[in-house]
């Protein structure tokens, strides 16, 4: 089992040098090489930061939730928001998505659908044990359904373009203060907490009449 997990990480780190590799060679095809970092070399300058969306408009949908490296090339969130930026400034189109994406649980004709990028719900920092860290974990995306201005249900989205997903701390970490420790609810592989986080949603929406 060894043998495959090493040839796995090698493809991704592959992958990863290709996209910023091919990155670079686009930005200075385009005539946008003056606009990256001289070091490192596949991140735009700070004042060059919106050349990394098809809008520089879109913006305005991750204000003052910006990540560190948004710049590079290879950014993951840079890539969400221009996946995303089109539905999250178009309601219309964003329900026209989401009853695609899930067509189980089409909207109706009094419902809207909003879709807010680097979400945390209201709840999410208690729930997470997560009231006293100073950046509460984010949804990349979320599509919001909205019945008469009520929510009633939702759809998360992780997006990922060079880089592994993530793991979920099962212990005490060094930014949770002494004596904090996750839920029980958030302990474990992290495909059983994938899969009691979804149970603990349908619950909490059946319990208040939400999808």
């Amino acid at each position: 089992m060894e043998k495959p997990q090493r040839v796995q990480r090698t493809t991704k780190l592959k992958f990863r040098h290709k996209l910023i590799d091919h990155q670079i060679e686009w930005a200075r095809a385009s005539g946008k090489s003056g606009f990256l970092d001289s070091k490192p070399e596949w991140v735009l300058r700070k004042d060059k930061r919106q050349e990394n969306l098809f809008e520089p408009d879109w913006m305005r949908l991750i204000s003052r939730r910006e990540h560190r490296w948004f710049r590079a090339l290879n950014s993951s969130q840079a890539f969400a928001v221009n996946l995303f930026g089109p539905v999250a400034s178009d309601r219309g189109l964003a329900r026209t998505v989401f009853d695609q994406l899930v067509p189980q649980r089409a909207t109706g004709a009094n419902d809207e659908v909003w879709v807010c990028l680097e979400y945390t719900p209201d709840d999410g920092p208690a729930w997470l044990g997560e009231k006293n860290s100073r950046q509460p974990t984010q949804v990349d995306v979320a599509f919001e359904v909205r019945h008469r201005s009520v929510a009633v249900g939702f759809l998360l989205i992780e997006v990922k373009l060079s880089e592994a997903f993530g793991h979920v701390e099962d212990s005490n970490t060094k930014r949770r203060p002494a004596g904090i420790r996750r839920p029980a609810q958030m302990r474990g592989p992290y495909s059983q907490i994938r899969k009691r986080i979804a149970t603990w949603y349908q619950r909490r929406n059946a319990a208040i009449g939400r999808y």
